[in-house]
């Protein structure tokens, strides 16, 4: 190319150094896992591969969040973009905000002059916004809170009967209203009439057909208000995410308190069997990892590497994930990348047990132990190893011929899941690595891969 002197610009989408790009037929990640839909600006559906090249776009249609153990895919496009630079990547997520949610509720006091946050996982379509109190109400007794009486005026055909209603004492009356229930036949449903501020003097003149049995008179308890959204109140996410209900006005306001009932996506109900997924077959739906061969029909790009960072440590995730490196559409290969939990191997001595009781053994097949941590942020090492292998790739023309091994990482610390730091000296991940385990090795110019 002509040689360039000077200060040139180029123009990307995304405030992020422009990532490098490899091969996409050669070391492609596909990640698997749970991502934030509900916090993006153009939401992609579940269960659909997603090819994205810069981070904004990742962000865009899978949203963002920094609760990687929720979000496991924000974890992925954290170490791909932003401290690997590498690109691009398919990301599948799994978590449907319409299946994995939990019934959520949120009491709002002095909501006129407060707005309500529920935080950034709530659900805004779903939102029932009350106030009052639903309680039954009381029954008036006849002939001491009130009294009916029948006039009859005129002769033969004109004959006119009036019933009337009077109250004899307003002590049991709640609010001076009343809700006034009676039959006008036997079959008939019990007819309702609301009435509002009742006085000592009010009467109330009954249909002609009553039948006067049948009469109840009932006070006392508020009726549920239900608030409608853009006329009572307001709600949207503000900067941070958080869902914030305003009130634009409070005549259905009782007490200045609102009960607030929504969804709020639960990322805890997404199970292995929702990453290991399937074909539906009554509607022919393809979900989880069975869409790695749907892949390139899609988006005519290959598979290279398979990851699906913390549910990769659930063996019968691990097992699918390496069946399906083996063979792609019955002509392609790729490599899949698990991790063992520290939490079922705390001491690095017990990993090769964890590895032999959980199968962890093929040739296309990558075991990582344990995590690693960058300023107290965890990544599986499964996800840097992935965006590692790119990265290395990248810098050999896009040519996967040489190892990830003794390459830097970015991280400070190698860390169990509950933050406690681990340390390896070089026999012990020499030791796990004739044990056909990936560590990671503070040794010689900072934290490296080790092992091929």
């Amino acid at each position: 190319m002509a040689y360039r002197h000077g200060i040139y610009s180029q123009e990307v989408p995304t405030s992020i150094t422009p990532p490098v790009q490899i091969d996409g037929n050669s070391g492609l990640v596909v990640a698997f896992g749970t991502a934030p839909l509900h916090l993006a600006a153009e939401p992609a559906k579940p269960n659909t591969p997603v090819l994205t090249n810069y981070y904004s776009e990742a962000v865009k249609q899978l949203g963002y969040s920094d609760d990687f153990d929720s979000y496991t895919l924000c974890e992925v496009m954290k170490s791909q973009f932003v401290l690997f630079g590498v690109a691009p990547v398919v990301f599948i997520n799994v978590l449907d905000p319409d299946k994995h949610y939990t019934e959520s509720t949120f009491t709002a006091e002095g909501i006129g002059a407060t707005p309500a946050n529920l935080g950034k996982d709530a659900l805004i379509d779903t939102l029932q916004v009350t106030s009052g109190e639903d309680k039954d109400p009381d029954e008036l007794v006849k002939d001491t809170d009130y009294s009916l009486t029948t006039e009859t005026t005129g002769e033969g055909s004109d004959t006119v009967t009036t019933t009337t209603l009077s109250f004899l004492t307003l002590e049991n009356v709640t609010d001076d209203a009343i809700v006034l229930s009676y039959k006008t036949s036997r079959d008939a449903e019990l007819e309702e009439v609301e009435t509002y501020e009742v006085a000592s003097d009010t009467v109330i003149t009954l249909d002609s057909d009553t039948i006067l049995s049948t009469v109840k008179v009932l006070s006392g308890g508020s009726e549920m208000r239900t608030l409608k959204v853009d006329e009572d109140f307001s709600a949207a996410r503000d900067t941070d995410g958080n869902v914030i209900v305003t009130l634009i006005t409070d005549t259905k306001v009782v007490e200045d308190t609102i009960d607030i009932a929504y969804h709020e996506v639960d990322p805890s109900k997404v199970t292995a069997m929702d990453i290991i997924g399937g074909v539906d077959t009554m509607t022919g739906e393809i979900t989880g990892l069975e869409l790695i061969g749907s892949i390139y029909p899609r988006l005519a790009v290959l598979p290279g590497i398979i990851i699906a960072p913390k549910y990769s440590t659930n063996t019968a995730v691990a097992a699918v994930m390496k069946a399906k490196s083996r063979v792609i559409d019955g002509v392609f290969k790729a490599t899949a990348i698990v991790d063992i939990d520290t939490d079922d191997a705390p001491l690095y001595t017990q990993v090769p047990e964890r590895k032999a009781i959980n199968n962890l053994v093929d040739t296309s097949l990558f075991v990582c132990y344990p995590k690693v941590a960058l300023d107290g942020e965890q990544y599986h090492l499964s996800t840097q190893m992935a965006a590692l292998m790119n990265q290395v790739d990248a810098d050999n023309n896009g040519v996967p011929y040489v190892s990830p091994s003794n390459h830097n990482l970015q991280c400070d610390s190698a860390v169990r899941k509950d933050g406690s730091e681990m340390y390896f000296g070089l026999e012990a991940a020499n030791y796990l690595n004739g044990n056909g385990i990936v560590t990671a090795i503070n040794f010689a110019s900072g934290w490296r891969l080790w092992n091929n």
